[in-house]
């Protein structure tokens, strides 16, 4: 559902399977939310669209995603697909730990941690698990950065995980666009 005030030290299970948009484990969209100590094992799948996540599929207005884990399978057939956050606008995630498989049969932009970033941060994040796409931008923590609509950020974050997809293709990020976007540490 739609979150604007705070979710933390939850975990949740099971199954989420949608042929929409904005699907997630946890939050489905986040404006000025705040996602802390959460943990997905949800299994989410949406069959015709985009916007799939973990934790949360759209975080925007100053959102904040500290210290999530996902561990499930996360699968999508559209624009941003993540394992924390499928699309981050003016937002921040620190803390954060993938170990779940990431697949994008659709649109670009697939990560383990996020599948895009706008004027968001992206720091001491975390991804151990495959991501998949057969477009591209996908990367082990973004797919992509500053793409759309401004710079963003990626720093002190590692990958380890099996990374496949078409082009702009990278172990940490798939695509950095724009002057303010950076990747450092």
């Amino acid at each position: 559902g739609y979150v604007s005030g705070t979710i933390k030290n939850l975990t949740v299970a099971g199954t989420v399977t949608t042929s929409s948009s904005y699907a997630a484990g946890i939050v489905a969209y986040g404006n000025s939310a705040t996602v802390e100590n959460c943990t997905n094992k949800v299994h989410v799948t949406a069959t015709q669209k985009g916007y799939v996540a973990g934790v949360i599929a759209y975080a925007s207005e100053s959102s904040l995603i500290k210290g999530c884990k996902n561990t499930a399978t996360i699968s999508g057939c559209g624009n941003y697909v993540g394992g924390i956050c499928a699309n981050a606008s003016k937002s921040s995630i620190t803390n954060c730990l993938n170990s779940g498989v990431i697949s994008n049969s659709g649109k670009p932009s697939s990560g383990g941690i996020a599948g895009s970033i706008d004027v968001s941060s992206i720091s001491m994040c975390g991804n151990t698990g495959t991501i998949t796409s057969t477009l591209k931008r996908t990367g082990g923590i973004a797919g992509s950065i500053g793409a759309y609509s401004g710079g963003g950020s990626v720093d002190k974050s590692f990958n380890t995980g099996t990374i496949t997809g078409i082009y702009g293709v990278g172990g940490i990020v798939g695509d950095a666009a724009g002057t303010d976007s950076s990747i450092s540490d």
